[in-house]
């Protein structure tokens, strides 16, 4: 189901309605702050790194969000390293940290996604961002 339809440089861009249900998920887990934030932090890199393209930056970011990602799936999942007591802790603090995860999760999913917005010079304060 398409939800959106906008023409910009000669493309007609179809934007699904679950993407925009997505974006707007975003805008709320984010501060004004925050997105204020994003737009120094990769202005910093872009001026540390002048020869690097847009793309280049948006790569870096999302290494690092992945990395972060990879660490916290890793520390989650560390008590089940442990063969019998370190398997059933896992599953009693499974239910514990699941939703803490899942929170860190989505917010590192809005940095990544406003994060690369901003490398590629977007409107972070634009509705369709």
């Amino acid at each position: 189901m398409v939800s959106q339809v906008e023409e910009g440089e000669g493309n007609i861009e179809k934007r699904p309605s679950n993407l925009l249900a997505t974006l707007r998920t975003f805008r709320i887990l984010l501060s004004q702050q925050e997105l204020e934030d994003i737009l120094q932090r990769v202005q910093e890199l872009k001026s540390h790194r002048p020869e690097w393209k847009n793309s280049q930056v948006a790569r870096w970011y999302i290494r690092y969000r992945a990395g972060q990602a990879g660490a916290a799936g890793a520390v989650a999942a560390l008590p089940g390293a442990f063969p019998g007591l370190g398997t059933a802790a896992q599953i009693v603090i499974g239910g514990v940290t699941f939703t803490p995860e899942i929170w860190f999760l989505l917010r590192q999913m809005a940095y990544l996604h406003y994060e690369v917005a901003a490398a590629f010079e977007r409107d972070l304060h634009s509705e369709d961002t």
